[in-house]
């Protein structure tokens, strides 16, 4: 993820994720885009795609 802060710092996506790893994948994507605008201090002027998928199996099977 490219977005930046006004103090041109990155979204920190990988330490924002685990806040929200039991979250439904629609209110995973819609927290992830909440807090990316709040960190953007602006609209998002570039185009965002999320996709969140929900696994069905224990982590320890694959």
């Amino acid at each position: 993820m490219d977005a930046r802060n006004r103090a041109g710092d990155f979204y920190p996506l990988a330490e924002r994720l685990p806040a929200w790893a039991r979250l439904a994948p629609a209110a995973l994507v819609e927290a992830v885009r909440s807090d990316l605008r709040r960190y953007v201090g602006r609209s998002l002027d570039d185009d965002v795609i999320m996709v969140a998928v929900r696994r069905n199996c224990p982590p320890d099977t694959i």
